[in-house]
């Protein structure tokens, strides 16, 4: 961690050098905090130098006790607390290490022994290594989801184990429907109109859109919500960090500044001004 927020922050691993050139750094949403994955967990010692906008804060090495090991485990986690689903959180799948690639062909989701391919998964933007299966879920369905070995891959030939989980959809939430009416300042541009919750740590849909117009929001469970609005520069349907090797700013993004109420069994509409 760091102890403070950083604009561009980057890390260099000064030695062994060569484990620099292959790291994998993720840093949370506040950017003052990382994680770096290296090739080889073989050094004796490591020395690490912080960066923020190319200037250097700080240096730091750490040495190898005699007996300490360094495993690697490529674990994925999920959120079926008490093996139930909903339709607003869906299923959320988080890697513990970095992932280069996601073979779905090794994704199994079946409803009453039927396999379902028809299921979105898409990577959750708020949180590095997280991803979303979203599907609908309907009551009294028996479901499975397994992820057979090699479904996720990470950066140096790691992989998951095969893990299957079974689940039922949570039907004791009261649900409720929003209609979103989004009036754009420019129809030239894509945007993101996310449904976030009120803590504006959590995605529950985005959508992507170029004209204004009304966006449903079926079946969410009661409770405060607010709008997040991403102004989509490059048209790849999520938010995008800066990078300070290409010079590029983080794509905007702009707050509701205020949250409003999904109550259960009723429908109500919303008017969303989104500035320019």
């Amino acid at each position: 961690a760091f102890n403070k927020t950083l604009k561009n922050p980057d890390i260099v691993i000064a030695h062994p050098k060569e484990l620099d050139e292959t790291k994998q750094i993720t840093y949370n949403p506040t950017r003052d905090s990382a994680s770096v994955w290296l090739s080889d967990l073989t050094f004796d010692s490591l020395k690490v130098r912080i960066l923020d906008d190319g200037n250097m804060l700080d240096s730091v090495t750490m040495r190898r006790g005699r007996n300490e090991k360094y495993d690697r485990d490529f674990i994925i986690l999920d959120n079926l607390s008490g093996n139930k689903v909903t339709r607003v959180k869906h299923i959320q799948l988080s890697a513990g290490s970095p992932v280069q690639s996601i073979d779905r062909s090794k994704i199994v989701l079946t409803e009453d022994s039927i396999p379902r391919t028809n299921y979105q998964l898409a990577k959750d933007t708020t949180a590095p290594g997280k991803y979303i299966l979203r599907y609908n879920w309907r009551p009294k369905r028996n479901y499975q989801l397994t992820l057979e070995e090699g479904a996720f891959l990470g950066f140096f030939g790691d992989k998951n184990k095969s893990v299957s989980k079974s689940f039922t959809m949570n039907e004791t939430e009261n649900f409720g429907d929003i209609v979103l009416d989004v009036n754009l300042p420019d129809t030239n541009h894509q945007y993101l109109v996310q449904l976030i919750n009120e803590k504006m740590d959590f995605i529950h849909r985005s959508v992507p859109i170029r004209k204004s117009g009304k966006i449903p929001f079926r079946q969410f469970p009661g409770g405060k919500y607010t709008i997040r609005i991403v102004y989509d520069e490059n048209n790849n349907g999520e938010w995008d960090s800066g990078d300070v090797y290409q010079k590029r700013q983080p794509e905007r993004v702009w707050y509701l500044g205020r949250t409003f109420i999904i109550r259960a069994n009723w429908e109500q509409e919303e008017i969303i001004q989104v500035p320019e």
